[in-house]
């Protein structure tokens, strides 16, 4: 039997007891709904076993769980991870790229009418040609060609035979048929309409990026660095960070406050990552030295099968050094050389397996001043807010003419 069966029943026999049978039946049925009602409130709060548990585990928890200390980020690789997590392409707003779709078929239309007009002028100067072939071919056998190109030398004349004439015009005649084929496979041939298809779209895309950047003009931060305060803002005309400070900052803090600039305006495609391009050059060190030894060991291959000569062995005669001859007499000092004039041999290959990494890409920056040279304010052009500021004195005689 439930307990809460066994609750009524005892109540209703208290109840009985006490008061005898009720008047009214509904009255009992009250008094018994909100006794359970609180008996419900009181076990789900207090009596449930299920708290005690739930206390129990947690504070066996609270006192197993080990404290986890976060590891300190040196300031040298702060936003490091930042930068890598973003794209290192440039996402372009809506209104750019229909700039972009606009200015490639205006410059691709462009080129197509420029090529075409090229071969139009080369056909037309091919069939000039192509008649002073056959007039000269009809001509005496003597000719006599004024040079009408220089003014000076009007009278210098250049008195040449019929067929040297005719060679010459038919050398010319080639020269711009072979041009002429060329313009025309340029637009006939796939490939190479692909080509300046790609071209157009790379032009295109430069210019682009060149008007995205643009914003970055008015766009710096500063950073507390543990040398002091930087202030930093992107240079587009020289490709290049510049900063104010009052201190002397290592490179590798003006690293760490690129990429916060970074970060900050989302422009992860002007910042290179040192360690990546370590990477790539570690890569291309290891390709080409494998191609050295890989050539290294065909070279030897075909020289001991004897299909290349080997090299020309030195002169038995031997060549004094400068300091083993005597100062103005030319004769041979017996005297030891120093030691620093020798080569040494196992120096210089020691120095050639060496690996050494060259970055063809790194981040620059360029000092400017201290902080109190950079001007938050920027300076208005006159010329762009008032024309006539930058009129000429023409402009102006032009234009008091035109009143009058």
């Amino acid at each position: 039997m439930n307990i809460e069966n066994i609750l009524i029943i005892v109540y209703t026999l208290w109840h009985f007891n006490n008061y005898g049978p009720p008047e009214y039946l509904f009255l009992v049925y009250k008094r018994i709904y909100f006794f359970l009602q609180k008996y419900h409130e009181f076990w789900n709060n207090v009596l449930k076993p299920e708290h005690f548990e739930i206390e129990n585990s947690i504070t066996i928890d609270n006192e197993n769980k080990p404290i986890i200390k976060k590891p300190v980020i040196k300031y040298e690789d702060k936003y490091l991870e930042d930068i890598r997590k973003m794209d290192k392409e440039y996402q372009f707003t809506e209104e750019e790229e229909n700039m972009k779709l606009t200015k490639f078929n205006q410059d691709f239309d462009d080129l197509i009418i420029k090529k075409r007009l090229k071969i139009n002028d080369c056909q037309v100067k091919i069939e000039d040609i192509a008649k002073k072939i056959i007039y000269y071919k009809n001509s005496s056998d003597s000719l006599c060609l004024i040079n009408e190109n220089d003014e000076d030398d009007k009278d210098f004349s250049l008195c040449l035979s019929k067929e040297d004439v005719v060679q010459k015009l038919q050398i010319e005649l080639t020269s711009k048929e072979k041009e002429c084929i060329e313009y025309t496979d340029e637009l006939d041939t796939k490939d190479s309409y692909d080509k300046l298809k790609k071209d157009v779209e790379d032009s295109t895309y430069d210019f682009i990026v060149q008007e995205h950047l643009k914003r970055l003009n008015n766009s710096y931060i500063m950073e507390n660095t543990p040398q002091g305060n930087v202030l930093l803002i992107f240079d587009l005309s020289r490709n290049s960070f510049k900063y104010y400070s009052d201190n002397t900052i290592p490179y590798r803090y003006l690293e760490t406050v690129g990429r916060k600039y970074v970060k900050q305006f989302n422009c992860r495609p002007i910042f290179v990552d040192m360690e990546e391009e370590l990477k790539i050059s570690e890569e291309k060190w290891d390709k080409e030295r494998e191609q050295l030894e890989n050539e290294k060991k065909i070279k030897e291959e075909d020289l001991k099968n004897g299909k290349v000569t080997a090299e020309k062995k030195k002169n038995v005669f031997a060549k004094f050094k400068s300091y083993n001859k005597e100062a103005g007499t030319g004769k041979v000092n017996s005297g030891v050389p120093p030691k620093n004039s020798i080569p040494n041999q196992r120096l210089i290959e020691k120095q050639e397996n060496e690996k050494v990494l060259l970055k063809e890409k790194a981040n620059r920056y360029t000092y400017e001043g201290k902080m109190a040279n950079f001007s938050f304010i920027k300076k208005v052009d006159r010329k762009v807010v008032d024309k006539k500021y930058a009129m000429s004195f023409a402009d102006f005689k032009k234009m008091q003419k035109e009143k009058k």
